[in-house]
């Protein structure tokens, strides 16, 4: 009878040590599965790289990433910045509320940081120095067949209006193509092959011959 009992209770231990063994395995495997589940939330979550550029700022390189999440990661020397995505009214535009920002059209862009505004063109592209000197014909129908020529340096425009004379601006924050100012109140606005000319208040329109 003793023994009866004995082989009872070995049998009775054999089935719950396969039970615990079984229990334990199913809730290591629950575990392995939720732990899983969680890498991949965070993997789908991370941000994706949608564009990387090379600018050239002046003496100054500028690597600029763009990801999907509106964030701008931008390296200019061993200094790295984060920018976020705003609201701009052309191209698009970056900043990150301390002063320094990013903002890019198409090819070119300007960078500013300190307070200081850096303009800038994708690496490899021709430079604005290395351009050569640009005729423009005057739309107005009082200045018919008069022209406008301009001298392209490095963030200047030499301009000689239609009198001969010569003003020398330089290269102004814009939203859109390239913008050249002096103190005078003398401008000059081009965007691609078209702009406006404006000298002692009145804009005049033109067009590369």
């Amino acid at each position: 009878m003793k023994t009866k009992r004995m082989i009872t209770m070995a049998i009775a231990a054999i089935v719950l040590g396969s039970f615990s063994v079984s229990y334990a395995a199913s809730r290591n495997a629950r575990r392995t599965r939720q732990n899983t589940t969680k890498t991949t939330k965070v993997s789908k979550n991370s941000p994706k790289l949608v564009e990387s550029k090379d600018y050239t700022c002046g003496s100054s390189n500028l690597k600029a990433d763009f990801f999907d999440n509106d964030i701008a990661k931008v390296k200019v020397g061993k200094k790295v910045y984060n920018l976020k995505r705003a609201v701009s009214a052309s191209g698009e535009y970056f900043e990150d509320g301390k002063g320094v920002s990013l903002h890019v059209k198409g090819d070119e862009g300007v960078f500013t940081v300190g307070g200081v505004d850096k303009s800038c063109e994708v690496a490899g592209k021709k430079s604005t120095s290395e351009k050569q000197a640009v005729t423009y014909r005057l739309n107005d129908e009082t200045l018919k067949n008069r022209n406008i020529k301009v001298e392209y340096g490095n963030d200047t425009a030499k301009v000689t209006d239609f009198n001969g004379d010569v003003h020398n601006l330089k290269r102004a924050k814009s939203a859109s193509g390239m913008y050249f100012e002096d103190t005078d109140g003398v401008s000059l606005h081009v965007k691609g092959k078209e702009g406006i000319f404006t000298i002692s208040g009145v804009d005049y329109s033109f067009e590369q011959k």
